[in-house]
């Protein structure tokens, strides 16, 4: 599989200028460049701004290469520290079975649409800032982009449910 936990480095934020983080995208492009984003908890804005968002954690960086569809959304914990080991869940809204949501959002098993994008990105230009999950960190320059590999995202998304690191939930609505 692309993504092996032996090769995921833990970067603590604290200084992470030689660690490889990720950047997740159902969207290609050479460079990852910074776009306009916001973190809510409940109705208060934490974090907003004009940035590259990445992880050291592959699986969030996964989930990320979703796509944008009227009447779906996906939701994650960026708030709660988690550990490699632990499982991470994905919140998957909309449509009438978990099946139907994984398709709208990541696309077919195989064939047209089911590729996305795992960016690998330079550590040393990111930076973490207060409202930030403890999963993410911010860079605002696109040369923080060092490769990009396409991926089959549901086979990816299988792979960590397989081995018990992905939950994946569905709800029909957020009503």
């Amino acid at each position: 599989m692309l993504i092996n936990f032996c090769f995921i480095f833990t970067c603590l934020f604290a200084d992470c200028s030689h660690t490889v983080l990720y950047h997740g995208s159902h969207l290609s492009f050479d460079q990852v460049k910074p776009s306009y984003s916001q973190r809510i908890d409940g109705e208060v804005v934490r974090w907003q701004g004009t940035a590259i968002f990445a992880t050291h954690d592959e699986r969030v960086a996964l989930f990320y290469t979703h796509n944008v569809i009227d009447g779906y959304s996906a939701g994650i914990d960026l708030i709660n520290p988690i550990r490699k080991e632990d499982p991470i869940e994905f919140t998957l809204i909309g449509g009438s079975s978990l099946e139907e949501a994984l398709e709208k959002l990541y696309g077919p098993l195989e064939g047209a649409g089911s590729e996305g994008f795992i960016y690998t990105m330079d550590g040393a230009y990111f930076v973490k800032e207060d409202g930030l999950g403890s999963l993410e960190a911010v860079a605002y320059d696109p040369k923080a982009t060092l490769s990009k590999k396409t991926i089959s995202r549901r086979k990816e998304i299988q792979h960590f449910v397989d081995q018990g690191l992905v939950h994946l939930r569905w709800t029909a609505s957020l009503s």
